[in-house]
């Protein structure tokens, strides 16, 4: 959201564009990288570039294209997404499971694992050069206001020890002290977030918007779709693979059935 909020103050494309190179570089870096601490890093890279590119996405629909056709330009986007959410689990279980891919199809085909990155980082790539020759340049001129760069450090600080506390909790264990510690800094830098974006002319996030009824019943029925894209995309594949001991391409497989269903549903949503 940090990141969102720079783009009104630099420019949509110039940011989308710096994002998908970051997300491009690091991403191949990954695919060199000798150690999981350093896969991990350029992985946490490629997490700021995509943070760049996600959110200005959208942002451009909304101002490249007039009422008439920004609902058509929306579906498009939607349909795209859930296709990629279709592709990626049986694209990923045929590179990490090469060997059962050309087993069920009755083929030789020589695949690495690594390929994956690379396909990544030249679709980035393609993805930056027509953002450069098709996608216009947009600034909110309104909210070109001081970024609320405290909020934004904050909001960060509370996010990062709340993952933390969740990721570590099961090893930890959930009453420990270090657990503790992480939720109280994660609710004391919410509080203070809240606090600070209320007050603001121009903060990372409009807190007011809340008290518009249709954009409160919208943050509700984004709810249950996260919790959905959650459920169904990380935490199903972990559940077939070591309860059932299937293949990622097996994995991949079963989960289309989830995906479709999406990719047909949110353009009519």
């Amino acid at each position: 959201m940090t990141v969102w909020r720079l783009s009104d103050h630099w420019g949509r494309r110039w940011v989308l564009s710096v994002g998908l190179v970051i997300f491009a570089v690091s991403v191949f870096l990954c695919s060199i990288a000798k150690t999981p601490g350093g896969f991990i890093f350029f992985r946490a890279i490629a997490g700021l570039g995509a943070a760049m590119i996600m959110p200005n996405t959208i942002s451009l629909i909304k101002s490249m294209y007039d009422e008439n056709h920004r609902s058509g330009a929306v579906k498009i986007w939607s349909v795209f997404n859930a296709i990629a959410f279709v592709l990626g689990p049986v694209i990923g279980g045929i590179l990490v499971n090469p060997d059962t891919f050309n087993k069920q199809m009755h083929i030789n085909f020589n695949i690495h694992f690594y390929i994956g990155f690379y396909l990544v980082a030249i679709i980035s790539v393609v993805a930056c050069i027509f953002s450069f020759c098709f996608v216009r340049e947009s600034v909110d001129k309104k909210l070109r206001e001081p970024l609320d760069t405290f909020g934004g450090v904050i909001f960060a600080v509370f996010l990062g020890f709340v993952t933390f506390a969740i990721v570590q909790g099961p090893s930890w264990g959930w009453s420990s002290l270090l657990s503790i510690i992480c939720f109280i800094v994660a609710t004391v830098a919410l509080i203070a977030f809240l606090s600070q974006e209320w007050n603001l002319k121009t903060p990372v996030i409009d807190l007011k918007l809340l008290q518009d009824r249709f954009y409160r019943s919208t943050i509700f029925a984004s709810v249950p779709l996260a919790t959905y894209l959650y459920g169904g995309l990380f935490v199903m594949p972990f559940y077939f693979k070591y309860m059932y001991h299937m293949s990622m391409l097996e994995c991949g497989f079963i989960l289309l059935s989830l995906t479709v269903v999406a990719m047909i549903i949110q353009p009519f949503v």
